[in-house]
């Protein structure tokens, strides 16, 4: 077993565990531990000027929704609109509607006319290549062949 020495005195830091404010540390996500002191204390900042006021930093999660959720509730339903335009009736809100899906329908088939035809052009270039390589090993037996009887005429 080997035996545990004490730290040198000499080495800076040395016998110290963790920085200052390492129990904080403790509670934070690996993530989070990650960096600089500094860009740790901005990241908090951040997240404290984020909350609401009411909420304290130790609040949970489901303190949070809580508080998000009923200010939501509490809040009023604002809907945008332009001025110059009335707002649509039901009719040519379904015009719109069967508008657009007239146009994906027709995207769809149009698409689906493209990949067939893409299906095609790959079966006949395929079959192209069946038959090149049967060209090719048919040269290549008429050239061994021709080899064979040059050989037999030395």
């Amino acid at each position: 077993m080997a035996q545990i020495s004490a730290p040198d005195p000499t080495i800076q830091g040395a016998g110290r565990l963790a920085p200052e404010g390492a129990p904080d540390l403790l509670r934070l996500s690996p993530v989070r531990r990650s960096g600089s002191p500094l860009r740790r204390k901005q990241i908090s900042e951040l997240e404290s000027a984020k909350r609401p006021r009411s909420v304290s930093p130790r609040a949970s999660r489901t303190d949070l929704e809580g508080s998000t959720s009923s200010r939501r509730s509490l809040s009023p339903h604002k809907m945008a609109r332009f001025e110059n335009s009335p707002p649509e009736s039901a009719d040519s809100t379904l015009h719109t509607l069967v508008e657009s899906v007239d146009r994906v329908a027709s995207t769809f088939a149009s698409t689906a006319t493209s990949l067939r035809d893409m299906k095609l052009s790959q079966q006949e270039l395929a079959d192209e290549m069946a038959q090149m390589r049967r060209s090719i090993q048919s040269l290549q037996k008429d050239v061994a062949w021709l080899i064979e009887q040059a050989k037999d005429k030395k």
